[in-house]
C-alpha cells in the first residue's frame, strides 16, 4: 500500500486564520473613521465671504523696464548665418585615398 502524506490541518488553519485577521485589520484601517475632537466640522453658515482679488488687466500690468547695459551681439550667429562667407571660409574637401586598393 502507498502511504499518503498526512498534512496536519491545525497549522494550515492557523495560517489561514492569521491571514483573515490581518485582512480584516487592514480593511478597517482603510475605512473612514469618525473625526476626533481635533477635527471640527464647519457648517455652511460659519464661513464668511471674502473679497476676490481682481484679475490683472493690461492697464494694471507694469511694462518691463529696459536694462542699463545693452545685450551683447552674437558674433557666431552673424558669421554662420551668411552662406557666402561660410562657403569662402570653409576648408577644401580633400580626396581620400583608399588604403584597401592594390596588392596586399
Amino acid at each position: 500500500m502507498k502511504k499518503i502524506a498526512n498534512f496536519p490541518l491545525l497549522p494550515i488553519s492557523i495560517v489561514i486564520a492569521v491571514m483573515l485577521l490581518a485582512t480584516a485589520v487592514l480593511a478597517t484601517a482603510c475605512g473612514s473613521g469618525t473625526p476626533t475632537g481635533d477635527a471640527v466640522a464647519l457648517q455652511p453658515g460659519d464661513l464668511e465671504p471674502t473679497a476676490v482679488a481682481p484679475a490683472p488687466t493690461e492697464e494694471t500690468a507694469v511694462p518691463p523696464t529696459p536694462t542699463s547695459e545693452p545685450q551683447p551681439t552674437d558674433e557666431c550667429l552673424i558669421c554662420h548665418v551668411d552662406k557666402d562667407e561660410l562657403i569662402q571660409t570653409a576648408d577644401p574637401v580633400e580626396e581620400v585615398i583608399s588604403e584597401n586598393e592594390g596588392e596586399g
